[in-house]
């Protein structure tokens, strides 16, 4: 049996199923409390590991825009980090598909520590640490 306005080729239970989750996503973006509330500005990420998973990270946030600190344990895992990151972008650069003054300000706006007060100015922190 297929719904009379439905999408093509959907039963009735399959339509009712598309629609109860269509709504259910609908209601699970309102918070009870935060009607009205505005989203906080993101300018400066942390990334509390940079070890495959974080440098990844980093890079992602550093090609969308943000300043990103990341943190690690001790000083030579920080440059280990950093240096997994700069070799993300030499890579793109390599194959052409990001420009060298597009590298050198995306990596002007990374900064590498091993103090966890580093992330002091953070608006958002991402742990991705070594389990």
């Amino acid at each position: 049996m297929f719904a009379k306005n439905g999408p093509a080729g959907l039963d009735a239970q399959q339509e009712s199923a598309l629609r109860y989750n269509h709504l259910a996503e609908r209601e699970a973006a309102k918070i009870p409390g935060l009607e009205g509330a505005n989203a906080r500005d993101l300018r400066i990420v942390g990334v509390a590991g940079a070890g495959t998973m974080g440098s990844g990270i980093a890079a992602a946030l550093l090609a969308a825009g943000y300043d990103v600190i990341c943190v690690e344990q001790n000083r030579e895992a920080a440059e280990e980090g950093r240096a997994r990151i700069v070799a993300i972008f030499e890579r793109r650069v390599a194959s052409g598909r990001l420009a060298r003054d597009d590298m050198d300000e995306r990596l002007a706006r990374l900064t590498c520590a091993h103090a966890i007060a580093a992330f002091a100015p953070c608006d958002l922190v991402i742990e991705a640490v070594f389990d």
